[in-house]
């Protein structure tokens, strides 16, 4: 047998292995159940109109009438069977946190500038409503909700701090753990497995250990799982930067994952690591999660992780049956 023949029969041996060692139907389906997550309570699929900063120019696919981050959103999400709700939370001029996700006050409320930029009394004056829009500004019907309805995070944990919250946290300021945990104490709430966070290194590297019940990671943290395991995910290990964290797939990259669905399931179960399947890639949002009825159809059928969920509306109640 000559040199290329050999050099064949080794390339075909090698892929047959490779295919059979990540082959997700070796494993058995994974045990627990699906858990969703509920993005801002409620999300809408465009929710931009009027700033310099918005991704859209009106709201024609507002389907809801429920103003992201808003008590009404966080309270009815869990109503329509959301298992855990996703709040997004900024530092104020006066170094107290409130729950608001748009990079520009424009975006959505009567406000200017960054969130950064004004006190927790000049937001509190503020409309939440005053932007949304599903007929190009010509009526406004979320105003009649948004005055005064930006929550600061001390009031956001009184009212919710007993449910399964994930919270987010958008700046990098090393205080912003001081002050969520002292949220959580002063509330009389303790911080238990119920709850999640995450947000970057500077501040979770600071809260993590102040919250060892809790589900937390890092934004750096679960990209660093992603790219290892890409890298060696092939040979069936799971690497030291994946065990105890977490790990976030996009929708349409899940043919990139190794072993996907159940072999890598059985992987992470056994390093301990939560998965996190979330929308399309999307380089302008990127927590952009599960939106449609097509998305839908490409959640594989025993997936059993956490499904980041943008239109808990009509996600849920398709998913739920």
């Amino acid at each position: 047998m000559g040199f290329w023949s050999v050099t064949r029969w080794g390339l075909a041996v090698a892929f047959v292995g490779l295919s059979v060692s990540n082959a997700s139907w070796i494993a058995s389906p994974p045990a627990g159940s699906l858990k969703l997550v509920a993005r801002n309570g409620f999300t809408h699929l465009s929710d931009r109109f009027g700033g310099p900063a918005c991704s859209t120019v009106n709201n024609q696919d507002m389907k809801h009438g429920f103003i992201p981050n808003s008590a009404r959103a966080i309270g009815d999400s869990f109503s329509r069977r959301a298992d855990m709700v996703h709040i997004e939370v900024q530092l104020t001029k006066d170094n107290q946190l409130v729950v608001f996700g748009d990079p520009l006050l424009e975006c959505h409320t009567n406000g200017k500038g960054k969130v950064r930029d004004h006190t927790l009394a000049e937001l509190a004056k503020l409309n939440t409503g005053h932007t949304y829009s599903f007929d190009d500004g010509k009526t406004f019907p979320l105003r009649q909700f948004g005055q005064g309805a930006m929550l600061s995070f001390n009031e956001a944990i009184r009212y919710f701090g007993h449910a399964k919250l994930v919270v987010e946290f958008l700046d990098a300021d090393p205080q912003i753990a001081a002050l969520a945990v002292a949220a959580f104490t002063k509330a009389e709430r303790p911080i238990t497995e119920r709850h999640s966070f995450f947000g970057p290194e500077a501040v979770m590297a600071l809260l993590k250990p102040q919250t060892p019940k809790s589900w937390a990671w890092s934004n750096e943290s679960a990209a660093a799982c992603a790219s290892s395991y890409a890298r060696i995910g092939w040979a069936g290990f799971v690497p030291e930067a994946c065990k105890n964290g977490t790990i976030i797939i996009n929708l349409d990259e899940q043919w990139k994952t190794w072993g996907w669905p159940n072999r890598f399931a059985a992987r992470m179960a056994t390093a301990g690591t939560r998965i996190v399947l979330k929308g399309r890639t999307n380089a302008e949002d990127p927590m952009a999660g599960i939106a449609s009825m097509d998305d839908i159809g490409n959640v594989p059928h025993d997936y059993k992780g956490y499904l980041w969920v943008d239109n808990i509306s009509d996600v849920g109640d398709a998913i739920r049956g």
